[in-house]
């Protein structure tokens, strides 16, 4: 409890800043703050954390002891009599009430600024790292042998202000682990465990162009700039067809794949950014191919139904902003989405500028086949279209008809479930036998109203009437009168769609005339400018009319079925006659060749255009971020705070290509981009966090470094693989991660890099190395993702399914970030779930099968082996002599030297090997080979295996 009501006082974590501002902020402006800010409505306010925490006259808002108990949430999802909000609206969306629900289990974390005056005008003075790239001059240094390049003159010019000597240089078998999990995600191979033996420079400048050149050099850092850009193969949806709650996307592994292939090319950074803004408007002048780089526009996040209209598009448009960017820029723009940043120089009306160019931008499809083939795909997928629009109608209709002539038997069904009452399955059983009732109607009934509350305003009195000890007349007359309730509610759901098919017909435009918003799998939406109020039943006959006619929640099954009465897969065809069901098979059998057919898709890209010429316009300031209520206009421009009195109103379409243009040429850009670079070779980067480079961030920790590491790249071209050379060339990244005092933690890197820093490896990088030591790995680049739980995928994890709507539970297991926000931190937890998964994973089990199969089916003579012991221990050459006697009088010392070399990429010294061997002989009912098992599941197991010094 305590620690939760600090949570203003201690550094807000950046996650969940990100996910108030992302989430949070925009829900409360425009659902809560209306009646809850200085109006107080019921005596609470919701415009600060403090307020929120003190509560109304129905007493506080939230526990934060039982978050999901608040009085908040039970408001929102109506479970409070009286306070269901918001009040005057439509409910809160499934996903709005989880983003609350999480917003609350995390604390309710709120800048403390917010609690400030909206109106307030941000005060700053010009902030260094928006002016223009200087090269600072080289600094001297005391000990010009150990420097190999510049960087190490400015980080050891820093250890000389502050007094540090750094650590020793790491061992050459941790400098090469190092490297290998920096530029490919891969553990080192046997063969580049036995070659590289010392880490001379030119042996290793030798192994980082070797691992730059690889094939998986573009996986690793293409996984890394997917974290940026929030890349998912879905979005969740309320009323997906399927009814899982999300939209999927199986093409969205085209974006992925050019990203990984950009990254292996080498491209410009500054061409790599232009062409995920605005390849389609360089289509003259670029490859075809290059228009997959729209993927990060068009394979973003879609709101489809979660959210009404102008909100949906609001918060589409935010999306974009927010990754853009927080990505290329590092600042925190979506900020200013519902008032003027709190501290850095960002205004509203920079933030709508810039949301307008999205606002102009629609979803677009591009074929990546010729237009023969893409003409004659589209032609029999039309043609499945209206296939299944034709089946859908037809099941409908007879599912519509069959339920009505059900509804005439409820009486009769209510009855029966009424003498079927405690003599269970066989009871049932009996008594629609005797009846001459369907028996998997009558268990449908039976379940309904097992499950059904005394204080059910329409089974209620049934609930609390038809007991075991009723008589027969009173229960006939309670199931008489139910019946009679569903033909009322069947006649007026009835007269609703007919009144409201009269209301769309003469409040929509003719189809000619309009314009659908369209999205990805064909869905569109009509109703940005065309909004109708439908009416619809009250809330209770809803419910009913969704438990009985269309799908209900079983709570007993934790899961969404049919309604008792919708006939769905489960009995449709049993209940047609000859000729009908006779139609419908045809049908069937002609949408199931079709599909093969088109199985599988023709690969487009997820991509993005501008709209129609007539439909551009500028958007207006929402007032507090509240789409319905516009304010000043904001024409479409660049950042001012970057661009000062240059920030000209775009005229080129959406302004895309401007934009585009504009952020190249920020030198801020560059500064993001090599402080990405240093970050994911040293745990922290010069600038911390990432993605806040504004005066609310934190200044350099080496403001001469950052300059030179931005002037070198441009310099060359911004070559991210020369950076990553140059980087990696320097004497600091080669210094030991050993501890320089007793409390020194390896986890968290040095804050002057005077060590290097042990990291657990990240959820891909253990996921590759399990398939990589076993054997298994798939080193096939590129193609359509599959689940990482199916069985038979055992390529590189990046080429796994990543959800927004439901992530696989390894991914979350090992700390895999939010796919729905630009994630440029991981944070790194342990915790037991991981050890357990080590333990128990049947996964992890086959992988210790796949080493032991390698070891046990080749014998070599050990190579070398005195020199790689001696080197990793610093010892004598008598341990070595120790080895030898030890093969000699053991074969199994051979057989162990080659599991060490395999899974931990060294030799073991002479006491892993005598603890090893002795496991290997101790009496037990195991087969040797089990032994050899046990042995490699416990080295995968190990922290050494999933740490990287």
């Amino acid at each position: 409890m305590i620690a939760r009501l600090l949570t203003p006082l201690l550094p807000l974590m950046s996650s969940d800043a990100e996910f108030f501002e992302a989430r949070i902020r925009p829900l409360l402006a425009e659902t809560c703050l209306p009646c809850h800010d200085s109006t107080a409505m019921g005596g609470l306010r919701m415009d600060s954390r403090e307020a929120l925490l003190a509560g109304g006259v129905s007493g506080p808002a939230v526990d934060l002891d039982d978050p999901d108990a608040s009085l908040l949430m039970r408001a929102v999802r109506h479970e409070a009599k009286g306070l269901e909000m918001p009040w005057d609206a439509d409910p809160l969306t499934e996903s709005e009430q989880r983003d609350l629900a999480d917003w609350l289990q995390r604390g309710i974390p709120w800048p403390s600024s917010d609690a400030s005056d909206p109106d307030e005008e941000p005060s700053h003075e010009e902030h260094p790292l928006f002016l223009a790239l200087r090269n600072p001059s080289r600094p001297s240094v005391d000990n010009e042998s150990w420097v190999r390049n510049d960087v190490d003159r400015f980080v050891m010019s820093r250890w000389q202000a502050e007094g540090i000597t750094p650590a020793e240089t790491a061992t050459p078998q941790d400098l090469l682990r190092r490297a290998c999990f920096d530029l490919t995600g891969l553990p080192p191979s046997s063969a580049q465990a036995e070659s590289f033996q010392d880490s001379e420079d030119d042996r290793f400048t030798a192994l980082v162009d070797e691992l730059l050149a690889s094939p998986h050099y573009g996986e690793k850092q293409g996984r890394r700039w997917l974290d940026v850009v929030r890349y998912a193969e879905d979005d969740p949806r309320s009323l997906a067809k399927d009814r899982s709650g999300k939209e999927v996307y199986p093409t969205a592994y085209v974006y992925r794949d050019w990203v990984i292939q950009a990254f292996q090319d080498d491209r410009p950074f500054d061409e790599f950014v232009k062409l995920q803004l605005a390849a389609d408007l360089w289509i003259d002048e670029r490859p075809h191919e290059d228009l997959a780089a729209l993927g990060l526009l068009g394979g973003g996040r879609w709101f489809y139904d979660t959210a009404d209209p102008r909100r949906a598009r609001a918060d589409e448009w935010n999306d974009r902003v927010d990754v853009i960017t927080r990505g290329f820029l590092g600042l925190s723009v979506a900020c200013a989405r519902c008032h003027d940043h709190k501290a850095d120089p960002i205004t509203t009306q920079d933030y709508y500028a810039l949301a307008g160019v999205f606002a102009n931008t629609e979803y677009h499809e591009y074929p990546l086949r010729p237009a023969q083939e893409v003409e004659a795909f589209q032609k029999k997928k039309e043609h499945l279209e209206t296939l299944k629009k034709v089946r859908k109608e037809f099941r409908r209709s007879q599912s519509d008809q069959i339920a009505r002539l059900m509804t005439a038997q409820t009486s009769r069904f209510l009855m029966a479930a009424w003498k079927s009452l405690g003599g269970g399955a066989d009871r049932l059983d009996e008594v629609a036998a005797e009846d001459k009732l369907d028996l998997e109607l009558l268990r449908r009934w039976a379940e309904f109203l097992d499950q059904a509350s005394p204080d059910d305003p329409f089974l209620g009195e049934w609930k609390r009437g038809a007991t075991e000890d009723a008589k027969e007349e009173a229960v006939q007359e309670l199931a008489d009168a139910f019946q009679r309730e569903l033909f009322d509610l069947l006649d007026a759901q009835a007269k609703l769609e007919k009144k409201n098919e009269h209301r769309i017909a003469n409040g929509t435009p003719a189809p000619d005339e309009r314009k659908p918003m369209p999205y990805p799998n064909d869905f569109e939406s009509f109703f940005d400018e065309h909004q109708i109020e439908l009416e619809s039943l009250s809330r209770e006959r809803m419910r009913l009319w969704f438990d009985i006619y269309d799908y209900r929640y079983d709570s007993a099954k934790n899961e969404y079925e049919w309604g008792v009465l919708a006939v769905g897969d489960w009995a449709l065809e049993r209940h047609l006659g000859g000729l009908v069901r006779d139609h419908l098979e045809g049908l069937e059998t002609q949408i199931e060749e079709l599909e093969k057919e088109l199985d599988p898709p023709l690969p487009f890209v997820m991509g993005a255009r501008d709209r129609s010429p007539e439909e551009i316009r500028d958007l207006d300031v929402f007032v507090r971020g509240n789409p319905y209520q516009p304010g000043d206009p904001a024409p479409r421009r660049f950042l001012a705070a970057l661009v000062g009195d240059e920030a000209k109103p775009f005229q080129e379409g959406s302004g895309r290509r401007e934009l585009a243009d504009a952020i190249v040429a920020q030198p801020l850009m560059d500064r993001v981009i090599v402080n990405r670079v240093w970050r994911w070779h040293f745990g922290r980067g010069l600038v911390e966090p990432p993605d806040n480079f504004g005066p609310s961030g934190s200044p350099p920790s080496h403001p001469d470094l950052l300059e030179h590491l931005a002037s070198w790249f441009v310099a060359h071209g911004r070559s991210l693989k020369a950076l990553h050379r140059y980087v990696m060339d320097s004497s600091t990244y080669r210094l030991a991660a050993k501890p320089r005092q007793d409390d020194d933690d390896l986890r968290q890197p040095h804050p002057w890099f005077a060590r290097g820093v042990a990291r657990r490896l990240d959820a891909e990088e253990i996921r590759d190395s399990l398939l990589a030591v076993s054997g298994q790995l798939d080193p096939n680049v590129g193609g359509p993702s599959k689940p990482l739980s199916d069985e038979d995928h055992v390529r590189r994890t990046v080429y796994g399914t990543i959800s927004r709507h439901e992530l696989d539970p390894f991914l979350r297991v090992f700390d895999f970030p939010d796919a729905g926000l630009s994630a440029s931190t991981r944070f790194t937890t342990q915790g037991p779930q991981q050890h357990l998964f080590f333990l128990n994973s049947e996964w992890v089990r086959s992988s210790a099968d796949g080493v032991v199969g390698q070891v046990l089916g080749e014998e070599t003579a050990p190579k070398d082996l005195a020199r790689s012991t001696k080197l990793r221990n610093g010892s004598s050459g008598d341990l070595a002599a120790l080895e030898r006697s030890m093969t000699e009088r053991d074969p199994d010392v051979s057989k162990l030297r080659k599991l060490f070399v395999i899974v931990f990429g060294r030799s073991p010294d002479p006491m892993e090997l005598d603890i090893a061997r002795q496991f290997l002989r101790q009496q037990s009912d195991q087969s040797a080979r089990d032994r050899w098992h046990e042995l490699a599941h416990g080295m995968l197991s190990s922290a050494e295996f999933r740490t990287v010094h």
